[in-house]
């Protein structure tokens, strides 16, 4: 195989330049470029060192046994042994394997000058199986940009670059050579991703956060789109968003990923996902709703450890919560010494997680009071027909409307409605939440959850008839619910019936097929065998 390093020797003279300055006598624009040149080899670094780690995966096969390079080196796996070489986590390493079958893939299936080297070329991006444009050793081979197209790192609001300064004289220009690319092909292999990955213009660890993204973006609308053709019953009527077609979608990341920064692209990347299928993106909420938890650790020297995992609706108030007390932290120690409040973000956060569970221990108040704003965005025709997306603040990813809806039991959550060209149609209020009296006067009545009997504490206050359907916000219109139970009536398995003035739950016909109305927990305790009239 033939290794290129004209890439790498073009950003190393470039890094050169500033071999033997003092970095404080740098200008502001000698350091951008300085800090831009470093950033561009290490890229290039790592274009070399998934594209070597993958040679290593291949004479690694399982089907050579004892013979494979991994076991005569001491290790069980290509991923261990790269991970021994390097001293990354295993983790890591097989992030950068996923690198290099890309790259190795993207080599196989599309030619030096940029045009599809398979004999399927309806795809102008999505690579296959291997091609039988090698190299003359047998091994794919690719130039340093795959599509021919021009540069796209140089950013035009830094300015010109400087001229050469102090220092010994740069390196000669090398003699262009193909960029670094190993035999074999895999799956999900996208053009542009390749390119600029060879070329240095995105780190392998965003190539590979783009390439996972297309990946499932690929495989949830072709499962909606089989699911709408295969009609019947229950068949899903709702269809992907236009700009996740994967040819688009494409482009549209690798430009974020060169022009914007990691936490917009992770950002798109999670929304793409979302949108390809909102109603998959909901279920995999409800799995992220089940999967939830909080572990404390006690260690040995006396401290205690938090470890969590939460799902959207869980984390909206508590982010929107922490940051406000960060930022208000920040705001009020401005102009003053640092000594005057020496805290980081990460001890404002935790002082503010404490502070809130001290205020619970010491309130004798139901917990079902307005605790944080939390400002929403969603499409009105999305939000009367349940089935979108909608963004929020605080979180990268969006939330579905059933998540939204839960979200806004408790909480003061204002979603901006927005027509079909993002105008405001509607910013919503917080006068839709019950009152506290209203609040005693339904706990009074049901006593707890109406579903399981929870304590009231552990209850939020739930519309019957949903607000953001024109429910009104009264006593004949609310119901105690445990954050569990909330959640099986929005998942709507479970309905709410009022009648006279007396709560009746409907289960789903999964527990009782002819769906009887049962009375709400507290009277079916002081009146057994209560019925519905």
């Amino acid at each position: 195989m033939d290794i290129g390093t004209a890439e790498l020797i073009a950003a190393a003279r470039e890094l050169q330049r500033f071999d033997g300055r003092d970095t404080g006598s740098l200008s502001d624009q000698e350091l951008v470029e300085y800090v831009r040149a470093g950033d561009r080899v290490a890229h290039l670094g790592g274009t070399h060192r998934a594209v070597g780690s993958h040679e290593v995966e291949v004479r690694s096969d399982s089907s050579l046994g004892e013979r494979s390079f991994a076991r005569r080196h001491g290790q069980r796996t290509a991923q261990h042994l790269i991970a021994r070489l390097t001293g990354m986590s295993a983790g890591a390493a097989a992030r950068v394997l996923e690198v290099g079958r890309m790259l190795a893939g993207a080599a196989a299936a599309f030619s030096l000058d940029g045009q599809d080297a398979r004999d399927d070329a309806s795809s102008p991006t999505q690579g296959g199986a291997a091609g039988d444009r090698n190299t003359p050793d047998g091994r794919a081979g690719c130039s340093p940009t795959l599509d021919g197209g021009e540069e796209t790192d140089d950013d035009p609001g830094l300015g010109p670059a400087p001229g050469p300064g102090p220092g010994p004289a740069p390196m000669p220009s090398p003699t262009p050579t193909p960029t670094p690319i190993v035999r074999g092909a895999a799956d999900g292999v996208y053009r542009r991703v390749a390119e600029a990955t060879a070329r240095g213009a995105i780190s392998g660890e965003l190539s590979h956060l783009i390439t996972r993204t297309l990946n499932e973006v690929r495989a949830l609308r072709a499962a909606l789109e089989e699911a709408r053709a295969v009609g019947g019953p229950g068949a899903p009527t709702h269809q992907s968003a236009a700009w996740t077609e994967p040819d688009a979608l494409e482009a549209l990341l690798v430009r974020l990923a060169i022009e914007s920064t990691p936490t917009d692209l992770r950002r798109k990347c999670l929304t793409a996902r979302a949108a390809a299928d909102p109603v998959a993106w909901e279920a995999r909420e409800r799995r992220h709703r089940e999967e939830r938890f909080l572990i404390v650790n006690a260690e040995e020297d006396g401290t205690v450890t938090l470890r969590g995992r939460l799902d959207a609706t869980s984390a909206a108030p508590l982010v929107t919560f922490l940051d406000e007390q960060v930022r208000a932290a920040m705001q009020k120690r401005r102009g003053l010494p640092r000594s005057a409040d020496p805290r980081g973000a990460g001890a404002m956060r935790l002082d503010a997680l404490v502070d809130l569970a001290r205020h619970g221990l010491g309130c004798s108040e139901q917990a079902t009071g307005v605790t944080t704003t939390v400002m929403v965005r969603v499409a009105k025709a999305e939000l009367d027909s349940d089935v979108g997306l909608a963004d929020c603040d605080g979180l990268l990813a969006p939330v579905s409307i059933g998540s939204l809806r839960r979200m806004a039991v408790d909480l003061a959550v204002l979603p901006a409605v927005l027509g079909s060209t993002g105008q405001v149609l509607d910013l919503g209020r917080t006068e839709r939440l019950f009152t506290p009296a209203q609040r005693l006067a339904i706990g009074e009545r049901d006593g707890g959850c109406a579903m399981c009997g929870a304590p009231p504490s552990w209850c939020a206050t739930h519309h019957i008839d949903w607000w953001a359907r024109g429910g009104r916000t009264d006593i004949s219109n609310g119901v105690l619910l445990c954050t569990n139970c909330h959640h099986r009536v929005h998942d709507k398995t479970w309905d709410i019936v009022p009648r006279d003035g007396e709560i009746y739950i409907r289960p789903p016909a999964s527990i009782d097929p002819a769906r009887r109305l049962r009375p709400a927990v507290r009277r079916r305790v002081e009146q057994p065998g209560a019925t519905a009239a």
